[in-house]
């Protein structure tokens, strides 16, 4: 078993973009951690595997092939497989989770930041 603190030694970059760190990596899966603050984005994701995005803080716009969403904390989005999708902080910063099953370029090497 092991334990993540999905809140802890957030980090934030300015700039234009957000910021992703590699929570968990192994050869099926990936979880990443974005953190956004106010005024930024990522944007065009395309994974090659369906995505579960999880926000534990904060609140933000997503875009995906039906429109946008605005999703605050404790909201689960879903995205298909190959599904484009980005994500925007306009009034506020947002921390979310993004989870990857099946993702062709997992790696183990990039990975784990533990709590």
């Amino acid at each position: 078993m092991d334990l993540f603190k999905l809140l802890k030694d957030i980090e934030f970059k300015d700039g234009e973009n957000g910021h992703a760190q590699v929570l968990y990596a192994d050869f099926d899966s990936r979880v990443l951690r974005f953190a956004l603050q106010k005024g930024q984005r990522v944007s065009h994701l395309n994974p090659h595997s369906p995505a579960q995005i999880i926000v534990v803080r904060g609140k933000g716009v997503f875009e995906g092939n039906n429109g946008y969403q605005t999703a605050a904390s404790n909201s689960l989005l879903l995205f298909s497989k190959g599904e484009e999708f980005s994500v925007r902080a306009e009034s506020e910063e947002i921390v979310f989770l993004a989870l990857f099953h099946g993702a062709e370029r997992a790696d183990p090497e990039h990975a784990p930041i533990r709590s």
